[in-house]
């Protein structure tokens, strides 16, 4: 599960739920470094082993009132 929330891939790791002024440092970070902007954050991962291939998506929209 995901929800929308800026974040960025630097060097390979997953840096989630970043505020602006960490994105700003990051987009103009030096020539060769390997920043790649996010737009979700994981909320929720789960694997489930099968005996069958599975390929596809499925995108659900909840609604969460506290």
């Amino acid at each position: 599960m995901t929800r929308p929330d800026d974040g960025a891939i630097v060097r390979g790791e997953y840096m989630q739920s970043l505020p602006p002024s960490v994105l700003s440092v990051l987009g103009g970070s030096e020539q060769g470094t390997s920043v790649i902007p996010l737009r979700t954050a994981a909320v929720w991962d789960f694997d489930l082993s099968t005996d069958y291939a599975v390929s596809g998506s499925r995108l659900l929209t909840l609604t969460v009132e506290r």
